[in-house]
């Protein structure tokens, strides 16, 4: 994704941070498990997170005991996150993490469903030089389909006959293309981890139309185009009785500074 793109795409999310923050599912247990277990904070650790919105993630982190500081570009999204957890621990930098100056040192880095919009050999430097040595790092994202099935998810299959995406790789794609284990190693990280969680999702028509509402590049088609595809997506859901259920993945990436 060119710089450009991932700016202009980046800054969809908010023109509406209610609409994004009620269109997104939480993470399963399963992976705050494994990252919260990564990471290792607690009472008196301090923890970078990167690209936050509205606060998913940032409530799990602050529920350790440890204080955040979270950047987040989006003003209204960093509005609600203050409004949701503000608090002696939790500051908010309204900035790109290129364009931010976390102080550290940090003891961990975490970024949910945020690090693809970040330039890796920008921010990959950065974290590496505010995290202390032996610091944490936990990269990870809920993909709503899962790339390893031979099949094709009917509601893919609607979205890419009604509309030309301006990123048809979609996010698993666009994952591979950055090969962020590769680059943690060649910066300086050890211990680089990529682990995958499979889970699935199902939806009714409000909650599926909620969430394809909360994509970047759904925010940005014209309104009589996103409208025809919200139309199909109802279709396909009353047509398996009101409800459908999808294959989901959750990809990890765990990696440390050398201590």
């Amino acid at each position: 994704m060119h710089d450009e793109e991932r700016r202009h795409l980046g800054s969809q999310f908010d023109r509406d941070a209610e609409g994004y923050d009620a269109g997104r599912p939480d993470y399963p247990a399963e992976v705050y498990g494994r990252v919260l277990a990564h990471l290792a904070v607690g009472g008196g650790d301090r923890v970078l997170e990167v690209g936050p919105g509205t606060g998913q993630a940032t409530g799990r982190v602050l529920a350790t005991g440890a204080a955040v500081h979270a950047v987040e570009p989006g003003a209204a999204l960093a509005d609600v996150l203050r409004q949701r957890h503000g608090g002696d621990r939790l500051t908010v930098e309204v900035a790109t993490l290129e364009d931010a100056d976390p102080e550290g040192p940090f003891d961990a880095v975490a970024s949910a469903t945020a690090f693809h919009w970040v330039d890796p050999e920008v921010g990959l430097p950065i974290l590496h030089r505010v995290l202390r040595p032996g610091g944490r790092v936990a990269l990870w994202w809920n993909v709503y389909r899962d790339p390893s099935l031979g099949s094709v998810d009917p509601v893919d299959e609607v979205v890419r006959s009604t509309t030309e995406l301006p990123n048809t790789r979609g996010l698993n794609g666009i994952l591979d293309e950055l090969d962020l284990p590769r680059r943690l190693a060649e910066h300086g990280f050890v211990d680089v981890e990529a682990t995958t969680h499979q889970w699935t999702i199902t939806h009714d028509e409000a909650s599926l139309l909620a969430l394809f509402s909360s994509f970047s590049d759904m925010r940005k088609r014209e309104p009589a185009e996103r409208r025809l595809v919200f139309d199909r997506l109802a279709e396909l859901v009353r047509a398996n009785g009101g409800m459908i259920t999808r294959p989901c993945t959750s990809p990890m990436i765990t990696a440390r500074t050398p201590s």
